[in-house]
């Protein structure tokens, strides 16, 4: 083989290394959106159905249970809160559109897993630059049809490929695994506060 062959054939290899790294990246980047749009849309789902059924028990309530002035003027203003609250949600939920967007997200996940077999099967020697710009426009499609990525989606894919020190700085890693464990909590707290309301609620009642 001549200089001059070798030379394509490294540059060739760099090539289709440089495509190759990028595809895995925003395949993972993708993959962190989709998990988060699906947890942030069954909690919220749950949370709608939950606190729906804590309306209708509250109206119920009055109708079943013998309750003094106090407790029944709590009653009414818990109920228009909770109104509040789902008008509120249902119509952020909505906006936030998470079903398309899941599916968005899935769909490119998939494509660009097999466009990663697609280029694992070729031979270094084989791939060249017309091969690069012909992938590399699918890339481009695939990634024009998703919304962009968030930090903390980065933030986990360089967790994943353990490159975050090299990307963020001891401030910036500390600020993103505090959200990530804020959110928990956040998600954690709106689905167990109207349970532990009733279950104080019932205890003062009881009690008092």
């Amino acid at each position: 083989m001549s200089e001059i062959e070798e030379n394509k054939v490294v540059d060739n290899q760099k090539l289709l290394k440089s495509l190759q790294h990028d595809i895995e990246y925003t395949t993972e980047n993708y993959a962190n959106i989709y998990n988060r749009l699906k947890d942030s849309d069954f909690v919220f789902k749950v949370f709608l159905i939950e606190y729906s059924i804590c309306a209708i028990i509250n109206a119920l309530i009055p109708k079943f249970f013998s309750l003094n002035d106090n407790l029944k003027n709590i009653l009414d203003f818990t109920s228009v809160v909770i109104s509040i609250i789902l008008l509120v949600a249902s119509l952020s939920i909505s906006l936030a559109n998470y079903s398309d967007r899941i599916q968005k997200s899935m769909n490119a996940v998939n494509k660009l897993k097999r466009m990663k077999k697609a280029l694992s099967s070729f031979d270094e020697k084989d791939f060249n630059k017309l091969k690069y710009e012909e992938y590399t426009k699918k890339y481009h499609e695939i990634v024009d049809n998703m919304e962009f990525r968030n930090n903390i989606d980065f933030f986990k894919t360089c967790k994943r490929f353990n490159v975050i020190n090299e990307r963020f700085n001891w401030i910036k890693r500390f600020k993103y695994n505090l959200y990530i464990i804020l959110l928990d909590v956040f998600y954690y707290f709106i689905l167990l506060l109207p349970i532990v309301a009733y279950i104080y609620a019932l205890i003062v009642n009881l009690w008092f």
